[in-house]
């Protein structure tokens, strides 16, 4: 039974298929020479890089039903003044291309193969890179031109990496950092091509999934190439979703950009040190780059429950980068953000340290980074662990060439405000410059101690306080025997109650004893001002008549020195009662004397007072040797207003000598045997 005419042709064609087939498949058996192939192979890569490569195994190829390639071995060697021999070395490399698109100008690679790649990159001392390649120089003489014509198009089926690695070695340190690829696969996905990646950091899993370009818009020429990952480890992710720029855009990109920390364990192993973030974390903006500038229009940070809005700008484009970071938000709870911050408590009410008080310990002072840099920030309200919150708070803060600027630092506290500012230089071979300079109005001294942790003892005393002050040094003993300035400090009525301990300890309740003998029967005091000028000079605060309080039955004015450098204190305090209460003095001390060290001064009282029914603070002797600060004080006439004085009023007249030696009449005499005493 004859086929029929149009099976008899199929089959004929089938068998031609087979016999050229088989030719094609005996012609690569029989002429395919290895040698041959790998020479010229490696004449070429010569030819166009300057380096030798070598193949180490066997060589597979397959003509149909596609063209495959299959090396394995594969070596190129590295630069000359390289570290290791090869910069790149391969176990498997394949590669397999559909042939039929071969005749419409198109290169259709099915798959791609990378097993177990070693990729070496290095710098030397100079900063060179081992992937600049030594090419070649072109002939001379000209070439003829090439016929135009459309380019081949590519396209990328599938391409795979599987446990590989590159790294990278910094020539100058030493220091070698290593990428492992566990595998990494790109598929065909219609418009764009899928992305999935496992590599491994530090010893750190990481993931990288998502959508990017096409191979062949890349190829072809594309002046962009979008982007859209996902970076996650341990804890964290990174979402990135945009565009980099290529051909006349090269170096911009467009992203928007999503952070989000919850564990910092695995970024902590990235950054090879402990990182105390606040968490959870995320940040989420627009990020704009070009070239060497990076723009955040508009960003915001979330951290523990805490919201921030703003801006970043950096350009690295100048000799000297520069940072600007301006953010604003509604309310920041400190505690919160820094949980290890120490909270108020009774412990911040003990006595002063017996030992020294400024140390001799070096400042964490660094040197500056070569950027410049300006930070402002808004914050409606702020709170502080264990503190009173402050309002409207608004710091600026400026880093240029060795400087440190907070300017302005303002903020609301209580009743009152704060406006200030500080400067921190820090010069080439020298000490730290600090200067500081601050201004407050309003604040009760209430609400200052508070801060202080000193709570009770005290109400209300609004107060104003100016400083203006600066110091060189790299130790607070240092800056302390260098300081210049001064303080001016005034405070209005205010109640001390009957127990100072929580103001100052025991030294300030013996003291208040010491001057107002008053105080203890009416369990306190009422304070109408309190005022200090203090004037230092290289660490030294001299007093002249410059501190005075005016209370409901005393006036107090004090005379002296502060010695911050050798840590000691020479006060006179001299009380007098109020004209017009009726009141004698006997039971007044002429003087109080405050000596000692400034963690622990002693208290004395002049003869005459030490002769008062009922002292018992324990230091009551006789104050000899007064400076001559405090010998004015004993010779002045009683100012009726020592707080105008001590801001800087006309002070008062010495006591003229009086006509006769009949003493004056007391509301309180001492007994006889002590009278005595008061003529010494």
């Amino acid at each position: 039974m004859s086929l029929p005419r149009r099976a008899r042709w199929l089959l004929i064609g089938l068998a031609v298929l087979l016999v050229l087939a088989g030719a094609a498949v005996f012609t690569a058996t029989r002429y395919f020479d290895r040698e041959r192939v790998t020479g010229m192979v490696a004449a070429e890569v010569n030819k166009a890089t300057g380096r030798q490569i070598h193949f180490d195994g066997p060589i597979g190829f397959q003509v149909l039903p596609t063209l495959a390639l299959r090396l394995e071995g594969v070596r190129l060697a590295n630069a000359d003044w390289g570290t290791r021999p090869d910069m790149v070395k391969a176990k498997r490399l394949e590669l397999v291309v559909a042939l039929r698109p071969l005749l419409r100008k198109q290169l259709q690679v099915n798959r791609v193969l990378l097993d177990g790649v070693e990729v070496w990159l290095e710098t030397d001392p100079n900063g060179r890179g081992n992937w600049v390649m030594k090419r070649e120089p072109k002939s001379t003489q000209a070439s003829p031109p090439e016929e135009a014509g459309e380019p081949m198009a590519i396209n990328l089926t599938q391409a795979e990496i599987r446990e590989s690695t590159i790294t990278l070695r910094d020539g100058r340190t030493g220091r070698a950092e290593t990428l492992g690829l566990t595998r990494v696969s790109l598929s065909d996905a219609g418009p764009t091509d899928r992305l999935d990646a496992q590599i491994r950091l530090r010893n750190q899993p990481l993931s990288i999934k998502g959508n990017i370009g096409k191979l062949a818009d890349l190829l072809a020429g594309a002046d962009s190439f979008p982007l859209d990952l996902t970076l996650a480890l341990e804890g964290a992710s990174i979402k990135a979703k945009g565009s980099v720029g290529l051909a006349v855009r090269a170096g911009k990109a467009s992203f928007d950009v999503h952070a989000d920390v919850r564990q910092s364990t695995a970024l902590a192993r990235l950054a090879g040190k402990e990182l105390p973030l606040p968490l959870p974390l995320q940040l989420s903006g627009r990020l704009e780059q070009d070239g060497a500038r990076s723009v955040l229009p508009a960003f915001k940070l979330t951290v523990a429950g805490q919201t921030l809005d703003g801006a970043v700008d950096f350009d690295a484009r100048a000799k000297r980068p520069r940072l600007k970071v301006t953010a604003k938000a509604a309310a920041i709870d400190l505690g919160a953000l820094l949980p290890s911050l120490p909270k108020a408590s009774a412990a911040t009410t003990k006595p002063a340290s017996k030992g020294s008080l400024f140390s001799d310990e070096p400042l964490p002072l660094t040197e500056l980074p070569a950027l410049d840099a300006n930070v402002d920030l808004v914050v409606a309200k702020l709170q502080v662990p264990g503190k009173p919150a402050l309002s409207a708070l608004h710091a600026a803060l400026a880093l240029t060439d060795g400087r440190i600027v907070l300017q302005p630092l303002n903020f609301h506290m209580g009743s009152g405000s704060v406006d200030g500012a500080a400067t921190l230089r820090l010069p080439a071979g020298g000490a730290p410059v600090l200067s500081l300079r601050a201004r407050s109005d309003g604040i009760t001294l209430e609400e200052l101690l508070a801060v202080a942790g000193r709570a009770g003892g005290l109400s209300g005393g609004r107060t104003d306080i100016e400083l203006d002050m600066t110091a060189t040094g790299a130790s607070p003993r240092q800056l302390a025997r260098a300081l210049n300035g001064e303080l001016r400090f005034k405070a209005g009525r205010m109640r001390l109650s009957g127990n100072l301990s929580g103001l100052g300890g025991d030294v300030l309740s013996e003291l208040v004893q010491a001057v107002n003998p008053f105080y203890k029967d009416d369990k306190g005091s009422n304070v109408e001002c309190a005022v200090a000028r203090l004037p230092v000079q290289r660490g030294v605060i001299t007093v002249d008549r410059s501190i005075a309080t005016e209370s409901d039955k005393l006036n107090v004015v004090v005379s002296g020195s502060i010695d911050l450098g050798a840590e000691t204190i020479e006060m006179a305090i001299r009380p007098a009662i109020k004209e017009g209460l009726g009141l004698g003095a006997a039971n007044l001390a002429q003087l109080v004397k405050l000596t000692g060290s400034l963690s622990n001064p002693r208290i004395g009282v002049d003869l005459k007072g030490a002769a008062r029914q009922g002292l018992s603070i324990g230091a009551a002797v006789a104050t000899g040797g007064l400076s001559l600060l405090g010998e004015r004080l004993l010779k002045e006439r009683a100012d009726p207003h020592p707080c105008v004085a001590a801001m800087g009023g006309k002070a008062p007249a010495a006591e003229p000598p009086k006509a006769t030696d009949k003493p004056e009449k007391k509301g309180f005499e001492l007994p006889r045997p002590l009278r005595s005493l008061r003529k010494r």
